[in-house]
């Protein structure tokens, strides 16, 4: 979930750079630049918090078995 909201970040920070290529012009007509930034704050923050959260109780980032295989 962490590298889930990372790459969602990624993408707001290059639909940042490049409006014209990867927003339509109706969005960028709804959002303000102010309420789209906080969005892009709120998930890294989010994303960075999951990571301290798992990292500190010990959990792996991928668990291969909670992916479908199943071993007996």
């Amino acid at each position: 979930m962490s590298a889930g909201l990372g790459l969602s970040a990624l993408i707001g920070v290059l639909c940042f750079h490049f409006p014209q290529l990867l927003t339509s012009r109706d969005f960028r007509q709804v959002y303000t630049e102010e309420f789209a930034r906080h969005l892009l704050l709120i998930g890294l923050v989010a994303a960075l918090l999951r990571f301290w959260w798992r990292s500190l109780r010990g959990k792996r980032a991928f668990n291969p078995g909670r992916c479908g295989s199943r071993t007996t």
